[in-house]
């Protein structure tokens, strides 16, 4: 068990640490580039929003189908023109940036490594199928928490640049409708990013709560006047 736990903080060591990225790719296409500026200008509008914004260092836009962005433990966003084909418009291609940036933001990548060492001496201390269930839970925990915080500072982010927080459940929605009809396009993006009415739920939830909070927000007369969001309020602070 030590020598494992030595191998992954060596690991770790080298994650946190890394070397120098660069913006843009050698042999990036004058397209791949038009379109990475184009994330790029949406993401610095976020940027000044955020509580951390030197976390935020490069924003790149990778050529393939697959329906997905990630941050990483470099400082860097990521995102697939099969996202940018898929998102409707500006607003909900805010949404995935801004949710990144959150990842960023609260240093997600960075704690899930380390919450990855502690399951993996887990399982090892306590071996079987005992040791592979508390690794397991106490990382998956941890994925969830780190979720639901990125879609809460993703939100605000977003709003306060001036984007319409309302298309984000919506976008979830078409995310889950996606998944439901066996797109294999998003199995990379959902399999760190699952969809699920809770977190629908919870993007309604926040938008009535924000208005509450900060009225000045944009949007907030026609989200306190829409009885759906109100009544999803109400039964959820009712719990």
């Amino acid at each position: 068990m030590k020598k494992t736990a030595v191998f992954i903080m060596m690991v770790l060591a080298l994650c946190i640490f890394p070397g120098t990225s660069f913006a843009k790719q050698q042999g990036d296409s004058p397209e791949i580039e038009a379109l990475r500026k184009h994330v790029e200008q949406i993401a610095f509008k976020l940027r000044d929003q955020m509580s951390r914004p030197d976390k935020l260092r490069n924003v790149h836009v990778q050529k393939g189908p697959d329906i997905n962005a990630f941050a990483d433990n470099k400082g860097d966003i990521t995102i697939f023109t099969g996202m940018i084909d898929f998102v409707r418009n500006e607003d909900e291609l805010a949404t995935v940036i801004g949710h990144e940036l959150a990842h960023l933001s609260a240093q997600h990548i960075k704690r899930s490594i380390g919450t990855s060492i502690l399951a993996t001496v887990a399982q090892e201390a306590i071996g079987g199928t005992l040791g592979n269930l508390a690794g397991s839970a106490l990382f998956t925990k941890q994925s969830r928490k780190h979720e639901r915080e990125a879609d809460r500072l993703g939100m605000l982010y977003m709003w306060r640049a001036g984007y319409d927080p309302r298309l984000i459940w919506k976008f979830w929605t078409d995310m889950d409708k996606q998944m439901k009809a066996g797109n294999s396009k998003i199995e990379k993006f959902l399999s760190t990013h699952p969809v699920h009415s809770e977190r629908i739920e919870n993007f309604k939830v926040l938008l009535v709560r924000y208005c509450k909070e900060f009225p000045e927000l944009n949007y907030c007369p026609g989200i306190m006047g829409n009885e759906d969001l109100i009544r999803t309020f109400n039964e959820f602070e009712a719990r």
